[in-house]
């Protein structure tokens, strides 16, 4: 005892006591830390991308117009991060890139090539740079990025700033899939990410198939972490529609392509439809008035709806329509009815009964002649319609079109009638919703990236089922103005509606072309931008951009990185120039924590 008290004495032990308590001390630290922070996605295997990208002039260390390489990589290490987005504006950048590759590959750190877009470049932008050497031709720098990379393994991917704003008029899609293929083709490992608003995730689902050839989205400023589990949503793969009229094509009014699918009415006290809607139009293009996203309810009289086609017609015509006062014979050749007037003084003919939406325009549509003569046939609408119309018949088939509607949900009656003692004979009846009423509809560039609901329950009143269309009509036929228009992410309340569009039946008058487009595969991985600057977090957020408020924000994002539900994080204008700023330490601290926590999973 007395040996052990005198040992006990001795500094050195003391220190030692200290130094195996607070070993104690981070084990069990790092057991909490192993028990309550979820694990990183097994599923992927993938490293967290930890980064920085630095595009303006003053946040980087440079002298003579050159990047100070060592001095960045030194800050990069410092920071810990495992990849550095280098971006290409300024005119030396490309050879100081070419100097940063091999002093990165020997610190650990791997390189994005991150290229500005045409407007963010010259010419269009008078005063940003130009992008040496390849300046706006992408397939080019895709090949040599594809090319450095197999020199330099630890280049992984390449980007370009503000991606989706420049489709269409700065480059196409099938442009950027020639560019991505060109880059695979040299180096299949080789990524490329689009630098993407958090708004704009679901643009490779909607914009052509890109997302069967992008690798991942860099999403960039998203408000809160309900903004971050937005993306993630929208990131998933999803079936969609899409809706076209190609250049140079000449439309007349009411034209239209859409999708429609029957739903059955559960709750009838509400019903609502939701959907995303986004198209390729400018929002500020001036050209209102002509394409309309339209949702309207289905063509019936009640339940019962008018055949599409005579080949509808049954062998006496009465599962469709009522025959009064008159015979209806039926050809079973030509799927036509002949009508023959018996007796009566009104109301007599071929009819239907039903019901139709208020302020929805429809145009009937049919052929008709008469056999016995060039007398009228009387096409009664009923009282309340804003169509009544006597077209004259001849002995050889006519095409007739009428446009009929109400101004409140009613009834409605179609009376095909020959005057006394004549005939006539009938097929190819179609009656189809169109016009700017219907049950919601608005201008094509007053919309766009936006999702939308409609209060459906007044239109369906008293019915127990309905056809519901969802497209863009034309209310002024126009002779060039193209549009592709994508609606996907369908749900709805108080009725049951298959909400995978592939399923739902196209229809199209005039030149659109529908396209039911079926997505597989996994959902798009996505690195969260955020903005480390006091300028640039001030523009993006409202809480004051204090180091405390940075930090938190990139810690937020820690926890969607280490449930493996986003790939990684970048800092946009960190200030790797200064050295001991607060905001860097700040940043650096939950930088170090997260690859900490990390080396545990």
């Amino acid at each position: 005892m007395g040996m052990i008290k005198h040992i006990k004495k001795i500094p050195s032990f003391h220190l030692l006591q200290q130094h195996v308590s607070l070993f104690l001390t981070v084990i069990k630290l790092s057991l909490i830390i192993f028990v309550f922070i979820p694990p990183i996605n097994a599923q992927t295997k993938l490293t967290p991308i930890l980064a920085d990208y630095g595009n303006f002039y003053s946040t980087l260390p440079r002298t003579g117009g050159h990047i100070i390489v060592d001095s960045l990589i030194n800050q990069l290490v410092r920071l810990k991060v495992n990849t550095y987005m280098f971006g290409i504006s300024e005119n030396n950048d490309w050879y100081d890139l070419i100097s940063f590759l091999p002093k990165s590959e020997m610190a650990g750190i791997s390189v994005w090539i991150y290229l500005m877009p045409p407007s963010e470049s010259a010419p269009l932008c008078s005063d940003c740079g130009n992008q040496k050497p390849f300046r706006l031709n992408y397939i080019q720098w895709a090949k040599v990025i594809a090319k450095l990379s197999i020199r330099y393994s630890n280049i992984k991917a390449y980007a370009i700033d503000d991606f989706w704003g420049n489709i269409p008029n700065n480059y196409t899609i099938a442009y950027i899939e020639t560019m991505i293929a060109a880059g695979k083709t040299i180096n299949p490992n080789l990524k490329f990410y689009p630098l993407t608003y958090f708004g704009e995730v679901n643009k490779p689902y909607t914009m052509g198939d890109l997302a069967s050839k992008i690798d991942g989205l860099i999403v960039s400023y998203p408000k809160d972490s309900l903004a971050i589990e937005y993306a993630i949503m929208e990131a998933m793969p999803h079936n969609r529609v899409s809706i076209s009229l190609p250049a140079s094509t000449g439309t007349n009014d009411g034209d239209y392509g859409r999708v429609y699918k029957t739903a059955t009415i559960t709750n009838p006290d509400s019903v609502t439809l939701t959907f995303h809607y986004s198209d390729d139009m400018d929002l500020n293009a001036g050209y209102s008035g002509y394409h309309y996203i339209q949702v309207a309810i289905d063509s019936t009289l009640g339940d019962n709806q008018i055949p599409s086609t005579s080949s509808d017609f049954t062998t006496d015509g009465t599962a469709w329509w009522s025959v009064e006062q008159s015979t209806a014979t039926y050809n079973s050749g030509t799927h036509a009815i002949t009508v023959t007037y018996t007796s009566g003084t009104y109301d007599f003919g071929l009819w239907k009964f039903g019901t139709i939406m208020a302020n929805i325009k429809y145009r009937l549509k049919f052929r008709a002649k008469s056999l016995t003569s060039t007398r009228k046939m009387l096409l009664n609408n009923g009282a309340t319609t804003t169509a009544i119309s006597n077209p004259n018949l001849s002995s050889a088939y006519q095409n007739y079109e009428f446009i009929v509607s109400r101004t409140s949900l009613g009834s409605l009656y179609i009376t095909f009638s020959p005057d006394a003692g004549a005939n006539f004979t009938i097929d190819d009846i179609t009656f189809q919703p169109i016009g700017t009423n219907g049950v919601w509809s608005t201008n094509a560039t007053g919309i766009d990236d936006s999702t939308v609901t409609v209060n459906l329950k007044s239109c369906v009143t008293g019915r127990n089922s309905f056809k519901i269309n969802l497209g863009i009509y034309e209310n002024c036929g126009v002779g060039n103005l193209p549009i592709s228009g994508f609606f996907s992410n369908i749900s709805s309340y108080g009725i049951i509606l298959d909400p995978d569009l592939t399923t739902w039946t196209d229809t199209v008058s005039g030149p659109f072309t529908v396209t039911q487009i079926g997505v597989t595969g996994n959902a798009l991985p996505l690195i969260i931008m955020t903005s480390t600057s006091t300028k640039e977090y001030n523009i993006r957020h409202s809480d004051g951009a204090t180091p405390e408020h940075i930090a938190n924000y990139v810690n937020m994002v820690s926890h969607f990185i280490l449930t493996g539900q986003v790939e990684g994080v970048v800092t946009y204008c960190l200030d790797l120039n200064s050295t001991g700023t607060a905001i860097f330490n700040a940043v650096k601290n939950v930088f170090w924590a997260i690859h900490n926590q990390m080396l545990l999973h």
